[in-house]
C-alpha cells in the first residue's frame, strides 16, 4: 500500500513541476506575442517593408470633398 502511494506522491510532484513549467512557459509566449503585436512594432515592421503613411484622405460621401 506505500508503495503505491509513494508512486502516486512522486507523479503528483512531477504533473505539478510540469504545470509551473508550462504556466511560465505560456506567461513567456503572452509577453512576446503582446510585444509582437504591439503598435508600435507594427509600425516599424511597416516602415520597414516599405509602408508609408497615407497622403490623401478619401471620403466615400458625395458630400465630402476629397483631398
Amino acid at each position: 500500500m506505500s508503495d503505491k502511494a509513494s508512486v502516486a506522491g512522486n507523479d503528483l510532484a512531477i504533473v505539478e513541476s510540469q504545470i509551473k513549467e508550462l504556466t511560465l512557459e505560456s506567461e513567456n509566449l503572452q509577453n512576446k506575442y503582446s510585444q509582437a503585436a504591439s503598435m508600435s512594432n507594427l509600425t516599424k515592421l511597416a516602415q520597414e517593408n516599405g509602408f508609408t503613411d497615407s497622403q490623401s484622405e478619401f471620403y466615400t460621401s458625395p458630400d465630402l470633398a476629397l483631398r
